[in-house]
């Protein structure tokens, strides 16, 4: 028999091969696989459109956008026409001369990209691509002597327009107006606007999802609202107190309750949980039919 001595030496001998043969194999197999590609398709698409999220960089502070681009060409910030920052950037896939305009407390608010005349297909091309299909559009009007299209998307709305030679892009955070007064919290922001006949009139209806933030440097909402408008009126209403707010909302047109008619269906990212808020027009008012945390079940 082994004595403990021999034993332990054994023990050890063995449990060090074993390693080593665990290692080797680990490392043939890990070899096997070809090299990592630095970024995703994901990264890639988004430094395409842009080389910041632009709801990040209107919710952003000057310093910040510093650190993130370098100290840039800077105006001398003593005016409003004067407090900027200047980058050579491509947005929709096209260098831009690209104008960060920043207000009180050094918020940044608002981006101006300036194009050169020639890319002008291609760039209405590139936003159609990335923004969709503009709310109001003049830009291909031959006739038109200042044409412009606009669009909104995530709460950013984008306009395109021509200033002699050259093609001028405007982004901001979209803020709503709120003409009637209605109860919308601070910063009431359109996140998206769409048209669809949801009161059942055969008119297409304005849809707008709208977001309030408690502070400027928020990226996500505190509030949500449902807004339509029509040639009847305007109505409006909140969300469910705990599914309201989040990050990311999206707006879309589905048949939530099954009962043959559009109603509305909003989803967001709730900390972390999914929220889906179901919204129907009913007896001259929005009413709440579907609100939990997994999405209805596909009924179009």
């Amino acid at each position: 028999m082994l004595d403990e001595n021999k034993f332990t030496k054994l023990l050890g001998i063995s449990v060090i091969v074993i390693a080593i043969v665990l290692g080797g194999a680990y490392l043939l197999y890990y070899n096997s696989f070809g090299e990592l590609k630095k970024e995703t398709n994901q990264s890639s698409m988004k430094s395409d459109f842009s080389p910041i999220e632009p709801f990040i960089a209107y919710s952003t502070l000057k310093p910040n956008l510093i650190d993130l681009f370098g100290e840039g060409s800077q105006g001398e910030g003593v005016s409003d026409d004067t407090k900027y920052i200047d980058y050579k950037q491509k947005w929709f896939s096209i260098e831009a001369d690209t104008r960060y305009y920043y207000g009180k407390q050094k918020r940044v608010y608002k981006t101006v990209l300036t194009y050169n005349q020639n890319d002008k297909d291609k760039l209405y091309a590139e936003m159609n691509k990335w923004l969709g299909k503009p709310l109001s559009d003049s830009f291909t009007d031959s006739d038109e002597k200042k044409p412009r299209a606009f669009w909104i998307k995530d709460s950013v709305s984008y306009e395109l327009t021509t200033s002699g030679d050259k093609l001028m892009v405007e982004a901001r955070l979209a803020y709503y107006d709120n003409p009637n007064n209605y109860e919308m919290g601070d910063r009431p922001t359109v996140i998206q606007r769409i048209s669809s006949d949801v009161t059942g009139d055969g008119e297409s209806d304005s849809i707008l999802l709208i977001g309030s933030k408690s502070n400027y440097t928020d990226t996500t909402y505190n509030k949500l609202f449902i807004l339509i408008g029509n040639s009847q009126g305007a109505y409006y209403t909140g969300f469910p107190k705990d599914m309201d707010g989040g990050s990311n909302p999206q707006l879309k047109i589905s048949d939530v309750d099954a009962d043959g008619d559009n109603d509305i269906l909003v989803e967001s990212d709730l900390f972390y949980i999914k929220s889906f808020n179901g919204f129907a027009y009913k007896d001259n008012k929005i009413v709440n039919i579907y609100s939990s945390e997994n999405e209805p079940e596909k009924n179009n």
